[in-house]
């Protein structure tokens, strides 16, 4: 056996009934637990020379054990916290006391059992006490004697003991673990309620007080709860203290009048045999109100009867039309509904208003109305409320008939169509969020079928006809009746002069665009035609007196719909577009007669130009005056228009022509100008030029590097002045032998062959090519191979056999300084490697030179080079 009772020991300032007495012993049943009891003091006084353990009471709580099913009697206390966890303190002290078997109050004997060591004072590492089979003694204590447990024993079927638990140092409560093999008797069942129900009672103040307090029958449970469980009786009590101790029951359970609102009612279940008790609890509620439903606001819209629809009084209210609304499921037989002008009233049941008949509001736009709702057992609702709401109907404006002009293929047969949509703004005084219905008769009013193309609707009555109309609140659907008169005019179709206007350039916004580009649209000035119509009309036509609209179609000139207005640039038009005119009296927005005339776009100008570069071939060096030119042709192919010409932005004074001869570079920009009769001012389109300079190359200087041991490093270097774009080509003019480098004004030829060389240099622009003067490129061979297959067999200075050199003298000296051969023709073939008809061998040989050019600069150089027998 193993059960666990939690025992709170609290010490309070007030306290009600407490359990440190033995005649009011809680009596332990089965798994139970006992919290919140209230424990203050001794009470009688019972323990004194009734123990071996040298103590008395202190703080103590009495518990009654009775046995069901012997066997061994053990348990374990344990300190606890507020949260039920244990406390260690080793200064909490608590003793205990056990008495029997089957003894009673006031005849208590000797203990049989008891421990009242200190913990503390006997150095324990715990704080716990109690009964357990590993102990052998009886009885221990007080303070530092004992362990604070003693022997367990055996108990018998139906014996019962006393346990008294006393706490003399510490304030703590405990709990108490069973842990012998005896088992305790068990108590009542307490049976639930049904699931989702609940004992909860509750009752409506119906004994004629309103004071929130009524009799209840408190045994309407007890059945539920006993269910058919015997030897059992039910007690009910005001606090659970009282249940717990079975004391202070309610006398007459079924006759009970609660004493607050609500109030907990505590039942107690005790087996008469065992004394083994349950404790359970509900509410009793007092209850006035009934649960009925918060109706809406009766909302209605304003009548005539009362004399006009604009007073804010209706007269027409059924007041019991909101009796279901209120009551929702309740049943209207056992509730009565009353309605009240004041809350009053309602309350104390006076001057209800008769609900099955009209009512007319008493206070204007909005009334409140109380609701009293009572049933047959005298429960009661005053809380609820709701407004008569009386919404303003929309304003309806009586106009002058609605007349239209009669254009069209027959315009005297008194039928034209009408736009009825454009009066609908007037008619409702500009309201918004509303809907206009127009109708043709009665019986389609009557029926609710409107005209369902109101914004072209043709009349079905010649010449005069009346719409009944109904204007319509979208979010009250409150409306407003009345009616409209249309009216046809003969008018005809009326002709006005033509409009006349340039096109548009598509490029006027762009700043940088280079031409102009024609739209083939234009906007027009309809303010003006409006003051040639009125200046032409001598007099029958004013701003004053009348109206003037433009349209784009006859539809909408008769419709007043699309109408074009200012700005006007947001409209644009073709060449030969029709425009309409409508001509209404400004005094009864009548339309007098409808009118059209044609507009007319008219071309640009398109000046030709040209975006790739022009090439003005000048002088280099630049000629001042620089008189060179390119002509630039505008011409447009029509001989009238005249031209302006700008460059870079710049007017150009006088030039008026189409063809301008440019003498400098430069952004060149045409105006062309042209002239329609039926246009005040000039149509003007425009191009562009663009004119580039450049010129032939300047030489500025030649650097030449000549007789290298390898041929490649021999090389001439160029450099020019000029603007132009510059290639260059070695020794010829042929333009697939021209060759362009990064750098324009410079190029360098490498592997230049010995002899005379020339360098062109070519304008890629086109302004021609410039030549160098010859360039002299010699070679001292470094060696020769006289063997007759045609390679170097002589040994000589290359390049000089040209006119380029007058004088040619060429020493050849053998390792000895000896001269063996000399060559003073600057034509001669070379030395052949004889001396004086001997063949001389391989060895190499000196040369002294001296080379005089036809302007008498000399040129000297010594060395060697090599003959070679192979």
């Amino acid at each position: 056996m193993k059960k666990l009772i939690i025992l709170n020991l609290l010490f309070t300032y007030v306290s009600l009934f407490s359990q440190n007495d033995c005649s009011d012993a809680i009596v332990v049943c089965g798994n139970s637990g006992f919290q919140n009891l209230n424990a203050t003091g001794v009470g009688i006084q019972e323990l004194s020379g009734s123990n071996t353990c040298s103590s008395q009471e202190n703080n103590s709580l009495w518990i009654k054990i009775k046995i069901d099913k012997g066997g061994t009697l053990s348990f374990t206390l344990t300190p606890t916290n507020a949260d039920g966890s244990h406390n260690t303190d080793i200064n909490i002290d608590f003793d205990f006391f056990i008495f029997g078997p089957n003894v009673n109050c006031g005849n208590i004997g000797q203990a049989i059992r008891c421990s009242t060591t200190n913990p503390a004072a006997s150095n324990q590492g715990s704080n716990l006490t109690g009964i357990r089979s590993s102990e052998t003694d009886i009885s221990e204590g007080p303070g530092s004697l004992g362990n604070s447990f003693v022997s367990a024993f055996d108990v018998n079927d139906n014996d019962s003991y006393f346990l008294v638990i006393d706490r003399p140092i510490g304030n703590s409560s405990f709990k108490i673990d069973w842990t012998g093999t005896a088992t305790f008797n068990k108590p009542p069942t307490i049976n639930s309620p049904t699931v989702g129900q609940s004992y909860d009672l509750e009752e409506c103040d119906s004994d004629g007080t309103f004071d929130n307090s009524t009799n209840f029958d408190l045994t309407i449970n007890s059945n539920s709860i006993l269910n058919g469980q015997t030897d059992v009786k039910i007690s009910y009590h005001l606090s659970n203290n009282d249940a717990q101790t079975n004391t202070n029951p309610i006398v007459t359970p079924n006759a009970f009048k609660n004493t607050s609102n609500p109030q907990k009612i505590f039942v107690r279940l005790t087996n008469i045999n065992s004394e083994c008790f349950s404790v359970t609890d509900y509410d009793i509620i007092v209850n006035n109100n009934i649960n009925i439903t918060q109706p809406s606001d009766y909302v209605v819209c304003d009548d005539t009867y009362s004399g006009n629809n604009t007073d804010g009084l209706y007269s027409s209210f059924l007041l019991s039309s909101k009796d279901s609304e209120i009551l929702g499921a309740l049943d209207p037989n056992t509730h009565m509904v009353s309605y009240h002008q004041s809350l009053s009233d309602a309350q104390n049941d006076l001057n209800p208003i008769n609900k099955n008949t009209l009512f007319t509001n008493t206070t204007k736009d909005t009334q409140a109305i109380f609701v009293r709702v009572e049933n047959n057992v005298g429960c009661l609702n005053t809380a609820s409320s709701f407004n008569l709401i009386i919404t303003p109907i929309p304003d309806f404006v009586t106009i002058p008939p609605y007349q239209q002009c009669d254009f069209d293929a027959n315009p005297t047969d008194g039928f034209t169509t009408f736009n009825l949509k454009i009066k609908e703004a007037e008619i409702s005084n500009n309201a918004t969020n509303i809907t206009v219905l127009f109708f043709e008769n009665q019986t389609d009013f009557n029926n609710n079928i409107p005209i369902t193309s109101p914004q072209n609707y043709i009349n079905t009555t010649p010449f005069s006809q009346t719409l009944l109309v109904k204007i319509i609140d979208n979010t009250t659907q409150c409306f407003n009746t009345g009616s409209l008169g249309l009216t046809v005019n003969s008018s005809g179709l009326s002709t006005f002069d033509d409009m006349y206007s340039c096109e548009l350039d598509t490029n006027a916004l762009n700043l940088n665009a280079t031409q102009s580009i024609g739209s083939q649209n234009a906007f027009f000035d309809f303010d003006m035609k409006r003051d040639d119509i009125i200046t032409k009309s001598n007099g029958a036509l004013t701003n004053t007196t009348h109206l003037i609209e433009f349209y784009k179609t006859a539809i909408d000139a008769s419709l007043q719909i699309n109408k074009i207005i200012s700005p006007y640039n947001d409209d644009l038009f073709t060449d030969n577009s029709e425009i309409f005119v409508r001509v209404i009296s400004r005094h009864n927005n009548a339309c007098e007669s409808i009118g059209k005339f044609n507009v007319h776009v008219e071309n640009l100008p398109k000046p030709q130009g040209n975006l790739n570069d022009l090439i003005l071939c000048i002088d280099n060096p630049k000629s001042n005056p620089q008189l060179h030119t390119i002509p630039l042709n505008a011409d447009t192919g029509n001989p009238t228009d005249t031209y302006k010409w700008y460059l870079n932005g710049n007017l150009i004074s006088n030039e008026t022509s189409n063809i301008y001869n440019a003498n400098s570079a430069g952004k060149y920009k045409v105006e062309a100008y042209r002239k329609y009769p039926n246009i005040s001012k000039y149509c003007m389109g425009y191009n562009t030029f663009l004119v580039k300079e450049s010129n032939q190359a300047l030489i500025v200087n030649i650097k030449s590097v000549d007789d290298q041991g390898n041929p490649v490093s021999n090389k001439i270097e160029i450099t020019v002045d000029g603007i132009g774009d510059y290639e260059y080509a070695l020794n010829s003019t042929n333009l697939s032998d021209f060759v362009k480098e990064n750098e324009n004004l410079t190029y360098t030829f490498t592997d230049i062959p010995p002899g005379l060389n020339s360098i062109s240099i070519r304008d890629r622009n086109g302004c021609g090519i410039t030549t160098s003067n010859q360039i002299s490129t010699i070679y001292f061979q470094r060696h020769f191979t006289p063997n007759g297959d045609g390679y170097f067999d002589t040994w000589k200075v290359l390049g000089v056999n040209n006119d380029y050199y007058d004088i040619v003298k060429v020493q050849i000296f053998n390792r000895y300084g000896k001269l063996i051969n000399e060559i003073t023709d600057k034509n001669h073939t070379g030395w052949d490697g004889v001396y004086n008809g001997t063949t001389l061998p391989t060895n190499d040989y000196w040369y002294n030179a001296e080379l005089i050019d036809s302007n008498g600069k000399v040129r000297k150089k010594t060395g060697h080079f090599s003959l070679l027998r192979k």
